[in-house]
């Protein structure tokens, strides 16, 4: 899956959330969620930790770019 951003909202009163398409299609109907104070990661039940952890470092190497990126544009 290429690098997107989905904005998933839950229900205030079912807790219910909707998980778009591409994500199910990309990884299936059950997943594992591991969270801290202000971020969490969800992957298919049945994925190594290894690929797990990767796909997370090209993650944070794209949120510091998108940061680099933000940096510059309000230095101009």
């Amino acid at each position: 899956m290429a690098m997107v951003e989905f904005k998933i909202k839950v229900h205030e009163k079912q807790g219910i959330a909707y998980i778009p398409k591409e994500i199910r299609e990309c990884m299936g109907l059950e997943f594992k969620l591991t969270a801290n104070r202000t971020a969490c990661v969800l992957y298919p039940k049945n994925a190594g930790l290894e690929d797990v952890v990767k796909s997370l470092r090209i993650i944070l190497q794209d949120l510091e770019h998108a940061l680099e990126m933000k940096s510059k544009r309000s230095r101009s």
